[in-house]
């Protein structure tokens, strides 16, 4: 992402980003892939936000849960300057065992579709300011607890947008020994999806 203000109000702080940028590393890539409903397509979600009631020391509390499974991990963080502005960039190595994952994936690529996401963090310090007439938080500091690929909501399956547009895949490298277990396993996934539906 860039450091610009995103849909959601905020705007993460250039200055500050070295400090707690690194917390990124060895964190999950995460994603849920689900079958859109009326189709025969599988895609990624969302972070699948949801909110849980426990009882804590005999009071009733709310806890989220980012519904999602870990894919993979995180190996780097960086700040780049790319054709003139500054942008966090990661890399991330996704594990090889999640076939669907690997087939949706390429599947985007191969169509020529985006592959978005989205960052899961927790903020811990943070400001308020105006800007443009509304309300933007700027976060000074937290630490990252994922990062998530989007697709689109199984139920009507529009499309999940990222927080910033900028905020996707750009570059996909596939270790060759993978690539006849991968066509293996999407023929597999359609051969499932054949059978459910008869």
């Amino acid at each position: 992402c860039d450091f610009e203000t995103n849909k959601n109000g905020k705007k993460i702080n250039r200055e500050t980003i070295d400090n707690w940028l690194p917390t990124l590393i060895n964190q999950p890539l995460v994603g849920r892939v689900s079958k859109i409903s009326n189709t025969d397509e599988f895609d990624f979600t969302s972070h699948n936000k949801k909110v849980k009631y426990v009882l804590e020391d005999g009071k009733l509390n709310t806890k989220t849960i980012l519904d999602t499974d870990a894919i993979g991990t995180f190996l780097s963080a960086e700040v780049k300057t790319i054709e003139g502005k500054d942008y966090i960039t990661a890399q991330a190595l996704m594990w090889g065992r999640f076939e669907n994952a690997k087939s949706v994936i390429l599947n985007k690529i191969a169509n020529n579709e985006p592959l978005c996401s989205s960052w899961e963090l927790c903020i811990t310090d943070s400001i308020s300011s105006i800007e443009n007439g509304q309300s933007v938080e700027i976060i000074n500091n937290g630490y990252y607890i994922g990062h998530c690929l989007l697709g689109r909501r199984p139920v009507d399956g529009t499309v999940v947008n990222p927080a910033y547009e900028c905020s996707r895949v750009t570059d996909l490298q596939v270790a060759e020994e993978d690539l006849d277990e991968l066509s293996q396993a999407i023929d597999k996934d359609r051969q499932v999806i054949q059978s459910e539906q008869e």
